[in-house]
Order: structure tokens, then C-alpha cells, then sequence
């Protein structure tokens, strides 16, 4: 599957769902959102975003690497490269 602006509905959406069976039952995805950014070797990588709920406990980084252990062959198997991913808070976006 070739990365593209069409493209980036389907990753956010597919990170969604997958992170939630993730997360713990007190951590909320409020949304995803995913957008194509240059690399520094010239190429684009993909950036995913995602927006937790407020109020919600730490992330435990340990299972943050389970999920991308997870989406990782999940990436390669649809066609495309694991995108990077961030976490942040909904109250922290401008």
C-alpha cells in the first residue's frame, strides 16, 4: 500500500483500534490523527498522533513497546512502514 494523503484515514483509524486493546480500561483515545512529514534523508515518513482523554494515568512505556511490537509485522504485512507515533493529552494541543 503506498503512503498517501488518502492513506493516512486508514492509519489513524488502524492505530486506534489496535492501540485500544492496549491501554488500560482508564485511558481514553479521544483521536488519531496521521500526516505525511519529511525525513531527514529526503524521503516522507508518516507521523501518527495520538490524543488521549485528560486525566488519565501514566502511560506505562512498557506497554506502549508491547503495541508497537504488535503493529510493527501488522505495518509490514499491509504494505507500508510502522509510522512514528507520539502521545499526547488533549488539554496540550493549541
Amino acid at each position: 500500500m503506498a503512503i498517501s494523503q488518502s492513506t493516512l484515514p486508514f492509519i489513524s483509524d488502524l492505530v486506534h483500534a489496535e492501540l485500544q486493546g492496549y491501554l488500560p480500561e482508564d485511558v481514553h483515545i479521544d483521536h488519531v490523527t496521521s500526516e505525511i512529514l519529511p525525513a531527514h534523508d529526503g524521503g516522507d515518513y508518516v507521523r501518527t498522533t495520538v490524543v488521549l482523554e485528560d486525566g488519565h494515568p501514566d502511560l506505562d512505556p512498557r506497554v506502549l513497546n508491547r503495541f508497537s511490537l504488535h503493529l510493527h509485522p501488522l505495518c509490514a504485512k499491509l504494505g507500508f512502514d510502522m509510522p512514528g507515533i507520539a502521545y499526547t493529552d488533549k488539554s496540550d494541543l493549541p
